[in-house]
């Protein structure tokens, strides 16, 4: 089970992964999150990734961010079944 300090490391780490996201225009999974966060030397390493809470801690900072981003861009659901997907796109004027 992820504590407070772990929750908030997988929040930090997700906002950072998505902004590589919102570059390359790619959409996006849990799944590929995670993969990224892998990647990042600087999430890379910890524990939290091995807890069976990580996916689903995750999705939760990926809907956090979709409700705290308004402005210019924002992220999109675009598929919720059978899993979810995410993609980024320019706000409608």
């Amino acid at each position: 089970m992820l504590d407070d300090q772990q929750r908030n490391f997988v929040v930090d780490a997700v906002k950072a992964v998505l902004e590589q996201f919102n570059r390359s225009g790619s959409a996006f999974t849990p799944s590929m999150v995670i993969d990224a966060i892998k990647e990042d030397q600087r999430y890379a390493d910890d524990d939290v990734w091995q807890d069976e809470e990580a996916s689903s801690a995750v999705t939760d900072a990926i809907m956090q961010r979709t409700e705290q981003l308004v402005g210019k861009r924002q992220i999109v659901l675009l598929e919720n079944d059978p899993t979810y997907k995410w993609s980024f796109k320019d706000a409608a004027s």
